[in-house]
């Protein structure tokens, strides 16, 4: 699990219906960004019994194109996040690639600056699949998309 200092978010791994309990984890939790290819059914219901909002935008490790209208639309869901301190967990499977990288683009979203978090050689999981041509986009047509992406109003 990571936690971030720019924003009320955290990146971890897929939960559980007991770790929904543990308020270290859900304390304050608002909204759920599920980037893994996985659902639970149970979780969605537990998630609307306890008025947290789900989302699920499936991000691909399985194949060279990782997802880059689902990352969009998760960068979207979490940018209005942030501007309106809503705590957020985004998570995958391992909460080790996809969670970050949504996080590291929203960050590069709003300041224009890479969050440093090393991954596999590169400054970060956004630079990584953006170096590893994972994304249908240069470098640079990315980067200058995630900085003119709108929030919602």
């Amino acid at each position: 699990m990571k936690r971030y200092s720019f924003a009320p978010v955290q990146a971890r791994p897929f939960p559980t219906l007991h770790e929904l309990d543990n308020p270290w984890i859900f304390g304050n939790v608002r909204s759920i960004i599920n980037v893994s290819e996985r659902t639970s059914e149970a979780l969605i219901t537990e998630y609307e019994r306890r008025g947290i909002a789900y989302h699920h935008f499936p991000l691909s490790e399985e194949t060279d194109d990782i997802g880059w209208t689902n990352l969009l639309l998760a960068v979207d869901v979490l940018r209005n996040n942030v501007l309106h301190n809503v705590p957020t967990i985004v998570h995958c499977m391992c909460g080790n690639h996809r969670s970050r990288l949504v996080v590291e683009a929203t960050h590069y979203s709003l300041t224009g600056q890479h969050l440093e978090d090393p991954y596999k050689g590169a400054p970060n999981h956004l630079l990584y699949n953006l170096e590893h041509g994972h994304f249908p986009l240069t470098r640079e047509a990315a980067e200058n998309q995630l900085c003119i992406f709108k929030p919602h109003p």
